[in-house]
């Protein structure tokens, strides 16, 4: 995987948490908690901590570059 692709995919994995999560503000909004907005917020949660181990990757790659 290359450098410009491992940004794209943490961007994206950012962009998809913050979705989650303002779908899941918005059912809880309208409907109350349900089985969706848990779903939503375990989907949002799950993108976050990839993020977070890529941004590491990342570090690492660039660390070893130097």
């Amino acid at each position: 995987m290359s450098l410009q692709a491992l940004i794209m995919n943490i961007l994206l994995k950012i962009v998809l948490a913050g979705l989650f999560l303002s779908l899941a503000i918005s059912m809880v909004r309208e409907n109350g908690w349900s089985f969706l907005p848990f779903i939503n917020i375990l989907l949002a949660s799950h993108d976050i901590y990839q993020s977070i181990k890529l941004v590491g990757v990342y570090k690492r790659i660039n660390h070893y570059k130097r």
